[in-house]
């Protein structure tokens, strides 16, 4: 089963993005702090979802520190925002990959596919 953690402080966007991944069969799990750290070492996502702007949490500093730790690195990260130079910043962090907001559907479920580490396909 494919689980996806979001660390993203919308709640807002929180909600639709799990209420569409877990229409898909995704496993959903959601924070918006340096709880991610814990969560992501605990719960073994298979993919992290990762806000870039987040308040008290630099989302391209907590890509890094997730990719310097030995019982994370192996988790794909692709970093989430607005700001139109994140391909850049993606590169300096070490992310698995990009997506834009705002995001399509098919786009979110298509990255999910492409870069989860378990390889479950729902």
């Amino acid at each position: 089963m494919t689980k996806v953690l979001i660390v993203e402080d919308n709640l807002s966007i929180v909600k639709v993005t799990r209420i569409l991944l877990e229409r898909e069969g995704f496993l959903v799990e959601a924070c918006a702090d340096e709880g991610c750290f814990e969560l992501a070492r605990t719960w073994a996502p298979s993919i992290i979802l990762m806000d870039v702007r987040l308040p008290g949490l630099d989302g391209i500093e907590a890509c890094r520190k997730l990719k310097r730790d030995g019982e994370t690195k192996h988790i794909p990260v692709i970093l989430v925002s607005a700001d139109g130079d994140i391909e850049e910043l993606a590169g300096e962090a070490c992310a698995d990959g990009v997506l834009a907001k705002p995001f399509s559907n098919k786009s979110l479920i298509g990255i999910i596919r492409a870069h989860a580490v378990d390889g479950a396909l729902n």
